[in-house]
């Protein structure tokens, strides 16, 4: 279940500032989280038309961007996005659309959405 879960100018993130974001996935309920072991897991930073063309940024696990945290206990779930500060290529400050997507062979899932305030 797709979840949308806004970056606002109160999670205070600059562009050009390393950044560790968390992050959660939940099961269909919205209640229950999810076991993302194994999962392959991408974060998107989009123009506000959201999905338009290339991603402004694109991190993944493949690229080590992203831990998935053991999946035990209050863990479950549980990711976390690394934004290096060298990372940001065209971003500048305002606001911006971010997905968060498992990438399987078959099909893609979108588990969490929204926009995203840069200062």
């Amino acid at each position: 279940m797709a979840v949308e879960s806004n970056i606002t100018e109160d999670n205070h993130w600059f562009v050009g500032e390393n950044k560790v974001i968390p992050g959660r996935v939940f099961a269909a309920n919205g209640t229950t989280p999810l076991d993302i072991t194994d999962y392959k897991l991408q974060f998107d930073i989009w123009r506000t038309d959201k999905h338009s063309g290339t991603p402004m940024m694109s991190l993944s696990t493949d690229d080590g961007d992203i831990v998935i945290l053991p999946q035990t206990g209050d863990d479950i779930g549980k990711y976390e996005v690394t934004v290096d500060d060298g990372g940001y290529g065209d971003l500048i400050p305002g606001d911006w659309f971010y997905t968060v997507r498992h990438m399987d062979d078959n099909e893609i899932t979108v588990f969490t959405y929204g926009t995203v305030r840069l200062l």
